[in-house]
């Protein structure tokens, strides 16, 4: 038998060659609307049947019955499969009408898509693996014996209706992020919403000329003066887009991206001064140094590390650079100094936190000569007006740190996406929000296809209307 490639099937069988070649059979079982089964074949690639019309031809146009036809034409589809048989193909006459009222067109198979080369029933085995089994692509075309292009575009399609144009209409505060796609070459700026912590736009990129159409979307969705507050880090760009757009909006800086800058920069710096000092005195080969190095290279992560995290491995290592009494013995207090702003009684406890904080931060720059040290208090004194706001709204972007790892996940799935499309609808679906997931009100038989439902419980196929009101792309 011939087989030819096909992109809904990794080995698809000829439809002519089946077509001249089935055998009769009786399989009154098997039930499609509209046409009965006449023939069957078992192959190496599973079952095969050829189906025939009971029913006259309807015309696309008027809806009449038609009895005159321009020509029929046989096409090969992929059903669902059988117990005992896991691929399935079927033979179809696809009728093209010579109706009274001029039209010349092909009937439509109410449980076959237009153009599409798999019934109703299997896309929406395949949705419902991949919504409820959240599945990978890979690991469904390998069940199933699909090209993963196939797959995707069927997981595609269910996703657009939904997560193509979230509803954000409620929206009152947002948090802002990216995240990294490619580690340190691609990034994407994420957007959630406050209360229900959903996912209602990616965009590729970080700069402001790619975060400008969201806001912008916001302004023309009406909530240029609804939007209360904003959280994000202190990336200039967000800062600036906000006041441009959302005018009543409150900027929040959370502790995350602030305690981030003093571990990466202060304390990072400081390790490396106080390595060099050690190497000098004793020798870079010393076994001070190398104590020195050891306790030093995890120090920037122990140092940042709040108390109730704390495990009884790092509390031994704080304890050994207590003991040292040297420049990281004056690092240990500084973490949590900062710390405290965020959890002040009243933002004028907060205010004099964060004063004390520039203070103990610039006499640390003067009297170790750390440079760094001078640029986050510089940092902490520019975006005071971010930081003391955070204690009045309590939000952060904490929650998109969730989503950063989800993203990783997705991407490690998926072995990557060729498509950012596709990846910020996957993105979207996995953080729909609370109580706000439609996927979940799909039945197990339901296929979402092109811009309709189709319900297909033991090929009793219903169309009805799509119950969500964002359009279809």
């Amino acid at each position: 038998m011939t087989i030819l490639p096909h992109a809904a099937s990794r080995q698809r069988p000829s439809a002519d060659l089946l077509a001249q070649n089935l055998a009769p059979c009786n399989l009154n079982q098997i039930f499609f609307p509209g046409y009965t089964v006449v023939a069957s074949v078992r192959t190496q690639e599973g079952l095969t049947l050829k189906l025939e019309a009971m029913e006259p031809a309807i015309c696309p146009k008027c809806g009449e019955p038609c009895t005159k036809l321009h020509d029929t034409r046989y096409r090969l589809v992929r059903d669902a499969p059988f117990p005992g048989v896991t691929v399935v193909w079927l033979l179809v006459p696809i009728r093209r009408v010579r109706c009274k009222c001029g039209c010349h067109r092909t009937e439509t198979i109410p449980w076959i898509a237009h153009h599409e080369q798999c019934t109703n029933r299997f896309i929406a085995l395949i949705q419902n693996h991949m919504r409820v089994q959240d599945a990978s692509t890979t690991a469904v075309a390998a069940k199933y014996n699909l090209g993963w292009d196939a797959v995707r575009r069927f997981d595609k399609e269910q996703l657009k209706p939904f997560f193509n144009d979230v509803d954000i209409q409620d929206l009152r505060i947002i948090a802002i992020d990216e995240i990294a796609i490619h580690k340190g070459q691609k990034y994407a700026t994420v957007f959630l919403g406050y209360p229900t912590k959903h996912v209602f736009a990616v965009v590729e990129g970080k700069s402001q000329k790619a975060v400008e159409p969201v806001f912008q979307m916001l302004v023309d969705r009406g909530l240029k003066d609804k939007i209360i507050a904003v959280a994000c880090d202190m990336n200039a760009a967000y800062p600036t887009l906000v006041k441009k757009y959302l005018p009543k909006a409150e900027i929040v800086f959370d502790q995350f991206h602030v305690i981030q800058h003093l571990r990466g920069d202060v304390f990072k710096e400081a390790r490396q001064v106080q390595a060099k000092e050690v190497e000098a005195e004793f020798g870079k080969n010393s076994d001070q140094a190398r104590a020195t190095r050891k306790i030093l290279r995890t120090a920037a992560w122990d140092l940042v590390m709040p108390e109730h995290s704390l495990t009884p491995t790092i509390r031994e290592r704080l304890e050994e650079i207590r003991k040292a009494n040297n420049l990281m013995t004056t690092m240990l207090p500084l973490a949590d100094m900062v710390r405290c702003i965020w959890h002040a009684w009243s933002q004028e406890e907060a205010a004099e936190m964060l004063a004390e904080s520039i203070e103990a931060f610039e006499a640390l720059a003067e009297d170790h000569k750390l440079k760094k040290a001078a640029t986050f208090a510089r940092m902490l004194k520019n975006h005071s007006f971010g930081i003391l706001t955070a204690w009045k709204h309590r939000i952060s972007t904490g929650p998109l740190e969730g989503v950063n790892t989800r993203a990783k996940l997705i991407k490690r799935i998926a072995y990557g996406y060729k498509s950012f499309d596709y990846f910020a609808l996957k993105l979207k679906a996995a953080f729909p929000g609370r109580g706000r997931n439609p996927l979940l009100l799909l039945g197990e038989w339901t296929a979402v296809i092109k811009s309709r439902l189709c319900h297909t419980d033991l090929g009793m196929e219903r169309e009805r209307p799509l119950f969500f009101n964002y359009p279809a792309a």
